[in-house]
């Protein structure tokens, strides 16, 4: 390895480790331009890429590192995680296979076959189970790996000792984002709002643009929206009931008022659920919302609409948003019992 070389790979991993991605890309692109059979740059700007969520080039950089040295056990590594992302999840699987072939002792090597086997569409989680207790008599004190053992039995159902496994990554590392975030995923599942949000928010300080931490973050947002769902709904049904009684104007105004009114108290109280950054609805931040999440707020929003209408407007506005809104909820159980069957056809193995 010459000098350029040690130096741009150290100057690179100090910029990743700062999640600096795009420097680290322009570091290595660099000295390759130069030095193109560099294969410890193109096994860590394979790396670099997959932080940049460049999956495809990512991979592509590994190949070409593995074309150079074929048995190049950091390239093979590189290749076995970051196909599953690249769509190639069998090619991950074979990449890692050969690296413990390669090595065996090597802890990374066992680490990088038990991340191939949990990629597979069906993940091979007893599998994958056992080679990370492999790398964890070959690297004990690794917070990978006791996360990644987290991970599988998680996987397997086995929440208790799952938990523990997540607990011992953050005795080793206490700023392990991926284990407080899969924390908060086990809070979520317990219906454990507050303290899901406490992990969350912590593990998005750390690292606040990992895909890995916004997936769970996009399970709490889903839960809050299940509830606030159920909430408006049942509060647009009582208006509607309240509209067939043909009350009074100001009857229907004191109850819409009463029921708006929890509404937006439930909706503050949620809102305490998230973390703080998260709290305002910018644009960024809708941009980055599951589109199924873009379509449930824009269908209680209407919902709300037609609770406005049935509380404030005239009788035949009422009427007329009384029927809407039935009209509206039958096409939202309909594209639910839709979803749900696409789902259950397109989701099967």
């Amino acid at each position: 390895m010459t000098d350029s070389e040690s130096a741009a790979l150290a100057r690179a991993h100090a910029l990743m480790e700062l999640r600096r991605y795009a420097e680290a890309e322009r570091t290595l692109r660099a000295h390759l331009a130069g030095h193109p059979e560099s294969v410890g740059c193109l096994t860590v700007l394979a790396w670099a890429l997959s932080g940049l969520d460049r999956h495809a080039e990512a991979v592509d950089a590994a190949r070409r590192a593995l074309s150079l040295a074929p048995q190049d056990l950091d390239a093979l590594v590189a290749l076995a995680v970051l196909s599953s992302g690249a769509g190639d999840p069998e090619g991950g699987v074979r990449a890692g296979v050969a690296a413990v072939r390669e090595d065996p002792d090597a802890s990374q090597a066992q680490y990088a076959l038990a991340r191939a086997l949990l990629g597979l569409r069906r993940p091979r989680v007893r599998d994958a189970l056992f080679h990370v207790h492999e790398a964890l008599r070959l690297a004990p004190h690794d917070p990978d790996l006791h996360h990644l053992r987290g991970v599988c039995l998680e996987n397997l159902t086995l929440t208790v000792d799952a938990r523990e496994a997540y607990h011992d990554a953050l005795r080793i590392d206490p700023e392990h984002a991926h284990a407080m975030a899969s924390l908060a995923s086990l809070d979520l599942d317990e219906h454990r709002l507050r303290r899901a949000t406490r992990g969350l928010a912590q593990a998005l300080r750390i690292v606040p643009d990992d895909g890995h931490v916004h997936a769970h973050l996009a399970t709490l947002t889903s839960g809050l929206m299940v509830r606030l769902s159920v909430l408006v709904g049942a509060a647009a049904v009582v208006m509607s009931v309240l509209v067939l009684a043909e009350p009074s104007w100001v009857a229907r105004a004191a109850v819409g008022t009463g029921l708006l009114a929890t509404c937006v108290a439930v909706v503050v109280a949620l809102g305490r659920h998230l973390p703080r950054a998260l709290r305002r609805p910018t644009p960024s931040l809708l941009r980055t919302l599951p589109r199924v999440q873009l379509a449930q707020l824009a269908l209680m929003l209407l919902v709300v609409v037609a609770i406005l209408g049935m509380a404030y407007g005239s009788p035949g506005v009422a009427d007329g948003a009384a029927r809407g809104l039935l009209m509206l909820l039958l096409v939202a159980l309909g594209l639910t019992v839709v979803g749900s069957l696409v789902w259950g056809i397109v989701g099967k193995d």
